[in-house]
């Protein structure tokens, strides 16, 4: 349902209700304390057949990666789209011919159906399959503002699908285009509202929905969650209020809501200014959205990282990392009282490094995007490495796996 990147962007993990008697949100504190958009036009992209070189377990050009069920997902790789369905222990090039992979850029809704975009100029390119990356075929659709990279991609079924596309602005943040397709990426129409509160051009930032009709979108100056009610036509403001006990801290959201049971779940950040040390949260939602609150606290430490992009398998395993710099699973025991504490696990990453990506497909089966950084001594030069780690056991160990880097060959 939902791209990679940001927030990784990641796709949806429905699981049971959240089985919580007061609503739940758990606090860490971090250590740093339509009308057509013009011409379109339609071919078939034949695949390139490729053949993987030396395989490096460093997995220095890994990107992005998403699970779409236990031991199978994608991953891009030295500019590559790659598939698995072995957990990682082998993989197929799937790259459409002509597309410039780039983060946040692709979204597959299961094992079969799966798009690329490519945006250049006025020109937004999407690619798309219907059986897992085999064949593809390329729509170029004619756009009225000068696009950027990084596009934000999801869809809710194999027809319906929304793309955020950054455009060139003066503005102080990022501002885009929203396109919609109700034909499987074959066709797309501009659905950009003219404005979102309170007057501000689009926001170009990740996007998600929830529903043919619920969306919401993370942008603007100060990171605001927007909901849209009409399928994208028009947004508002979602009003966050910070806990008991950080008043007057701004509430930035760190990622569009996820669909959990019959619940949403929002990952955000408190931030009190003044040198305090940020306080990220989780709020909930059990009434489609009408309403967020926050409660109960936890004891994790957490790093002096940004990244905070969790993944949920039902009530009983919340994933994230604070701050990048660990793994934390919180198990079925929840707190009867707001302010209780929650218990925890924290999960050994291999060889350490900054947790960037967060996927599980079941309680047992995850991956997760594991960067870290070499410095040579003498040089003072710098270089970065993001390994690709599995877990089948619920995250008590993990294996580095091998990512191959692809080069082009004949057939």
């Amino acid at each position: 349902m939902k791209t990679t990147g940001l927030q990784k962007t990641r796709p949806v993990h429905k699981g049971r209700a959240i089985l919580v008697a007061a609503l739940l949100v758990l606090l860490w504190c971090s250590a740093a304390c339509g009308a057509s958009t013009g011409a379109s036009s339609t071919h078939v992209a034949k695949h390139v057949r490729r053949t993987a070189q030396s395989a490096d377990a460093s997995g220095e050009f890994v990107s992005s990666v998403s699970m779409v069920g236990a031991g199978e997902g994608w991953a891009v790789a030295g500019g590559r789209l790659l598939w698995t369905n072995t957990n990682g222990e082998s993989w197929s090039d799937i790259t459409p011919a002509g597309a410039d992979i780039a983060d946040g850029g692709v979204s597959f809704l299961n094992s079969q159906y799966g798009w690329v975009v490519d945006s250049d100029q006025y020109s937004v390119t999407v690619y798309r399959t219907s059986d897992g990356g085999a064949d593809w075929q390329v729509s170029s659709t004619t756009v009225t503002r000068q696009t950027g990279g990084g596009a934000s991609l999801t869809f809710m079924s194999p027809s319906t699908g929304w793309i955020d596309v950054p455009v060139v602005s003066s503005s102080n943040w990022p501002t885009g285009l929203l396109l919609k397709t109700v034909d499987g990426g074959r066709t797309w129409t501009d659905d950009t509202p003219r404005q979102i509160p309170p007057g501000f051009p689009f926001a170009s930032g990740p996007i998600e929905f929830v529903s043919s009709t619920a969306g919401y979108l993370v942008g603007g100056p100060t990171n605001q969650l927007y909901e849209s009610s009409d399928s994208g036509l028009s947004w508002s403001v979602v009003s966050l209020s910070p806990p008991s006990g950080y008043a007057g801290a701004t509430v930035e959201a760190s990622a569009p809501p996820t669909v959990v049971g019959s619940d949403l779940v929002l990952p955000a950040t408190l931030v009190r200014g003044n040198g305090a040390p940020t306080v990220q949260a989780f709020y909930v939602s059990t009434d489609q959205g009408a309403s967020w609150a926050a409660a109960a606290s936890s004891n994790s430490a957490a790093g002096t990282g940004d990244a905070f992009l969790p993944s949920f398998v039902g009530a009983d395993n919340w994933y994230f990392s604070p701050g990048g710099s660990a793994l934390i699973r919180y198990p079925a025991s929840t707190p009867t009282q707001p302010g209780a504490p929650v218990s925890e696990n924290v999960l050994p990453i291999a060889g350490g490094g900054e947790v960037t990506s967060i996927e599980f497909a079941s309680p047992s089966d995850g991956w997760a995007l594991v960067r870290s950084e070499s410095c040579a001594s003498k040089s003072g030069g710098c270089s970065a490495v993001s390994d690709l780690e599995t877990t089948s056991n619920g995250g008590a160990t993990w294996t580095v796996v091998a990512v191959p880097v692809a080069s082009p060959t004949d057939g």
